[in-house]
């Protein structure tokens, strides 16, 4: 009701009266039906509103309308900014929102937090087999929820892309959930006050905040029972809350004052626990591979215990916010006398002890290229405080922690320069053949690890990168047919976990030679089919680290002098020398041809036009390819003896397989993204 005095013309026996069904959608009306604290909320805002728009009018004369008007106005404004979406209140809502119409909005936040933790866990751990039908029946729980039918997607997507198809429908239904989960915070920021700090008072800043702390926080917390208890008992700097009842305005000033205050004192109370809140924060911001994050820890960790000293008046504890110029340089000249933590002795060392402890002992230190990488780590790092931590900073600080200039200066002045990776010399090949694939040790290694045999005439004769051998699926193995002549060939891709390629370039058709054969490529290969293994090769958790273990064994006993130049990355330098070099096939005289087998030759390789960032040569045909790598015979080793071996082992060498796809357009681009870290 309004009092008649505000509208035109009325006696005091008006009474106005309007329903809420007329001043929204259908669907809004039916959503407030079902949400009564969304209810009390708009009404009381319409209250507030409309009071202080009728006081502002109190000289103007208005009519119904005019308040109608009004009314209609305000209702749109508050949807509009309560971050409302027309799914939210649609009549065909997803299962999560079924929920929340039946149950208030606390018990919402419990279905949402309860279904992200799940898809959270399969997210994280696609690459477990194990897990691989669940993810799949996840999605397609998710797609019986959408407009789409299962039938729909089996016509659009292949068998050999379904899995995959399952992992990113799984990982789109994550982000959902995500952004119900920071619609729901915006809207109920003031259940989130907990986590966020006193200091930030900015209303966007507190969202983001509390989106940030609750979404870590639940990731690595075991499932709750109730979310609104555990953001409580997770509240941040729980010393420094305050209670407003029965106290004066005085008071209160004075609680928040001293909270202020005593926030200023712990800020380098607790510094190791600030760091290591900003490195993990940094870390997730990144959201590196696995490898690259341990990288990351590795380098920040040096920064951290640098900041915390070693109680000593030349290494004192240090402020993050305090750094100078001069605490830079010792932190650059303390790290590039440290030892990496490579021995048993040195793996529990922090920075200090590996710089006293490589003095002492006249040690080695990082080498250049790691170096490179965690000096990037540190000032990108440093980028990223400054940039979205505190803007106060000075974010040309680090520049001067040059620790690779450092390093290589130091490591000339004592002699102590990198040894450089090298491809092996024939006699080095044929002796590391001769005694690690010898009679007794080949049939073993057949039997037990056949990868360890494979991966060597891989990477040498194919110029094959160690992670791209070991993740090849059976399937990945095709056959061109072509004027009679057949040519077998890896369709080498990245469809399925935990299949990954090192760029665009390495995405590729490898054609494998007669001499692969002949080492019994296609036996090993139909045992594989015939026992309906998915994966040309097995392997254990650790990746390849059991096939670098076999090798570098191998290169410590036979060439123990060289085994730092030497590597399995040594044979793929082999291979490049070998085809790249003036004497392969010097009948070449045409500028033209010469360009074209030279493009050839980078397409087997993985590289690129110029560089591997360059021009993306496409697939080689896989005949073209084979007659290539046919020229160079057994790449002057003497295979005939291990040859026999192989003869003797399989009985019958095979050199064709009906079942293998010769239907395959071996043209077929790779669906690539590029793999790019969040940039500072």
């Amino acid at each position: 009701m309004i009092h008649h005095k505000y509208i035109k013309n009325r006696t005091s026996n008006l009474n106005y009266r309007r329903s809420l069904k007329l001043c929204m959608e259908e669907d809004f009306y039916y959503y407030l039906e079902c949400n009564k604290d969304e209810l009390i909320k708009l009404l009381n805002n319409l209250n507030e509103n409309l009071t202080r728009f009728l006081k502002e009018q109190i000289d103007t004369e208005l009519t119904v309308s005019d308040i109608n008007l009004f009314i209609n106005k305000t209702v749109t404004n508050y949807i509009n900014k309560s971050g409302l979406l027309s799914t939210d209140f649609k009549d065909n809502p997803s299962k999560e929102n079924e929920k929340a119409d039946k149950t208030n909005q606390n018990q919402y936040l419990q279905v949402l937090t309860v279904k992200f933790k799940e898809l959270d866990y399969l997210c994280k751990n696609l690459d477990k087999y194990e897990l691989k039908d669940k993810v799949r029946l996840e999605a397609i729980e998710i797609i019986k929820q959408s407009n789409m039918s299962f039938e729909d997607v089996l016509s659009k997507v292949s068998v050999d892309n379904l899995q995959k198809f399952y992992e990113m429908t799984v990982k789109s239904k994550k982000d959902v959930i995500l952004n119900d989960l920071k619609t729901y915070i915006r809207r109920n920021i003031e259940l989130f006050y907990p986590l966020v700090p006193i200091h930030i008072t900015e209303d966007i800043a507190k969202v983001e905040e509390a989106y940030y702390q609750y979404i870590n926080l639940v990731s690595k917390k075991p499932l709750q029972k109730n979310y609104l208890k555990f953001i409580k008992d997770n509240a941040v700097k729980n010393e420094n809350t305050f209670s407003s009842n029965d106290k004066t305005q005085e008071q209160l000033m004075s609680d928040i004052i001293s909270i202020l205050n005593q926030e200023d004192n712990n800020t380098s109370h607790s510094n190791s626990l600030e760091i290591n809140s900003l490195i993990e924060k940094y870390i997730d911001f990144r959201d590196s591979s696995k490898t690259v994050r341990k990288r990351q820890v590795l380098s920040l960790n040096f920064l951290e215990e640098f900041l915390n000293g070693n109680g000593t008046t030349k290494h004192p504890t240090l402020k993050l916010k305090d750094l100078t110029e001069n605490d830079i340089k010792r932190f650059t000249n303390l790290f590039s006398n440290a030892t990496p933590k490579s021995t048993k002795k040195t793996r529990n060392m922090n920075l200090f002890q590996l710089a006293e402890y490589r003095v002492k002992n006249d040690l080695n230190r990082y080498k250049n290229n790691t170096l490179e990488m965690m000096q990037y780590d540190i000032q990108n790092f440093w980028k990223y405080v400054c940039k979205y931590i505190d803007n106060r900073l000075n974010p040309s600080l680090f520049d001067a922690f040059d620790i690779l200039y450092l390093t290589s200066q130091a490591k000339y002045k004592d002699k102590q320069e990198d040894s450089k990776l090298r491809g092996f010399t024939t006699n080095e090949l044929q002796t590391f053949i001769d005694v690690a694939y010898s009679e007794d040790k080949l049939r073993r290694i057949l039997t037990d690890s056949p990868r360890n045999f494979y991966c060597f005439f891989f990477a040498y004769m194919l110029g094959t990168r160690i992670a791209e051998f070991t993740y090849i699926r059976t399937s990945d193995v095709k056959k061109q047919i072509k004027d009679g002549e057949i040519a077998y060939y890896i369709y080498l891709n990245e469809d399925v976990v935990p299949q990954s390629l090192k760029n665009k370039n390495a995405h590729r058709n490898i054609p494998i030679p007669k001499v692969l054969i002949e080492l019994g490529f296609l036996n090993y290969l139909n045992l594989r089919i015939k026992r309906e293994k998915e994966w040309l090769w097995d392997f254990s958790s650790s990746g390849y680290g059991s096939i670098s273990v076999f090798f570098q064994r191998n290169i410590k006993n036979l060439f123990p002098k060289e085994k730092r130049e030497l590597q399995l990355r040594s044979l793929r330098k082999n291979f490049a020398s070998k085809v790249f070099s003036e004497d392969y096939n010097t009948k070449e005289k045409n500028p033209i041809t010469i360009k074209s087998l030279e493009q050839n030759l980078k397409r087997i390789m993985g590289q690129a036009e110029g560089s591997t960032t360059g021009v993306y040569l496409d697939r080689i045909e896989p005949i073209i390819g084979k007659n290539l790598l046919d020229t160079l015979g057994d790449y002057d080793l003497n295979l005939e003896e291990i040859k026999s071996h192989i003869r003797n082992y399989y009985q019958n060498i095979l050199t064709d397989i009906d079942s293998i796809d010769s239907g395959f357009n071996w043209k077929k681009k790779s669906n690539i993204k590029p793999k790019k870290g969040r940039r500072v």
